[in-house]
């Protein structure tokens, strides 16, 4: 008799364990909603607001939405966090540091290099290449990394800008899109040539622009910050964004700042609330009032952040991990700066 009350209570229990893994946990709610759709897995804790797949798993799901990435209320001097050890790397005008990859910083060169992208430790060491197939770079000036959309919803995308235009003239201007690789900062990978990436070829309203700056919302609406010659800092938007469609770039104003501005580089914060640009004299931070879209940028009164003057820096990118950004410039072996918080 004791025997067949031991083994009930087992039963009992293993039954309430069983009823309570079939119950939705709203704290663990792949959406963090309860509950709009059922059969969430809630044996993985998704940080996640907004369920990306409608797949009643975790599969799918991009984990940097509704992520608090941190941030910094002041920066603190600058720290050489290395030197680009690659000589062929002397006219970097583009970089964008990984989230899915910690430890690892994204390159491009200037014009004159072929449609490369390189994987740097934040030590500078060169941890592989990796190559567009097929295309032709012309004139790459900046990179940003953000959402790859629906085609690539488990992973983000590098964004790569062919519009620098000297002479305002080109029409072949176009951004492409690419996966990020999976990368470890201590294994060298060679080169590693892709063909599954977008391109999206664009103009301006009105004619032809330079511009070296581009950025990339958290939503994956796609910017342009043009260099005019009268220093004037004109934002665009693209109005979609889908491989080989043609975009005509919607104008949203010009930045607003206090001294004449040749934007070089840019980026965009991760929560889509902070808007850092280089200048070649300059670092300046545009801070969005909470609740304000990316187009209030425009009325916002910059601050100027720390920087280190350089021969040509063209490159600026915050840290996700830490809220910090590193800048870059042209230039054999340059030192790789970081800005941390000031404690």
């Amino acid at each position: 008799m004791r025997l067949f009350f031991t083994a009930m209570l087992i039963l009992v229990a293993l039954t309430g364990m069983a009823a309570n893994s079939n119950c939705v946990n709203p704290g663990d709610d792949d959406d963090d909603v309860s509950d709009d759709d059922t059969g969430d897995d809630d044996t993985v804790v998704d940080d996640d607001t907004v369920d990306d797949d409608t797949v009643d798993d975790d599969t799918g799901d991009d984990d940097t939405v509704g992520v608090d990435w941190p941030t910094c209320d002041d920066y603190a001097d600058a720290i050489t966090s290395g030197n680009v050890a690659d000589s062929g790397l002397d006219e970097i005008s583009g970089i964008a540091v990984s989230a899915d990859n910690p430890g690892v910083l994204w390159m491009h060169n200037d014009s004159g290099d072929g449609p490369f992208i390189y994987a740097l430790s934040t030590g500078g060491d060169l941890i592989g290449t990796v190559q567009l197939s097929g295309v032709s770079a012309v004139d790459w000036e900046d990179m940003a990394i953000g959402p790859c959309g629906d085609d690539h919803p488990d992973v983000e995308c590098l964004y790569i800008a062919d519009f620098g235009d000297n002479g305002a003239s080109r029409t072949d201007v176009a951004i492409y899109r690419v996966p990020e690789p999976a990368v470890d900062p201590f294994t060298p990978f060679g080169t590693l040539a892709v063909s599954d990436f977008d391109k999206v070829p664009f103009a301006y309203p009105g004619g032809s622009h330079d511009a070296e700056a581009l950025v990339v919302h958290p939503d994956g609406t796609v910017y342009v910050i043009d260099k005019d010659v009268a220093g004037i800092a004109g934002v665009y938007e693209f109005p979609d964004f889908e491989d080989g469609r043609f975009e005509t770039l919607d104008y949203l104003g010009d930045l607003g700042d206090p001294e004449y501005i040749y934007a070089t580089g840019a980026d965009l914060h991760r929560n889509g609330d902070r808007l850092l640009v280089r200048t070649y004299t300059q670092a300046w931070e545009y801070r969005l009032p909470d609740g304000a879209d990316f187009a209030d940028v425009i009325d916002v009164t910059p601050s100027k952040v720390p920087r280190k003057l350089e021969a040509q820096s063209e490159a600026i990118a915050y840290d996700p991990a830490t809220g910090g950004y590193f800048h870059v410039s042209e230039g054999t072996t340059p030192p790789i700066y970081f800005f941390g918080c000031l404690e």
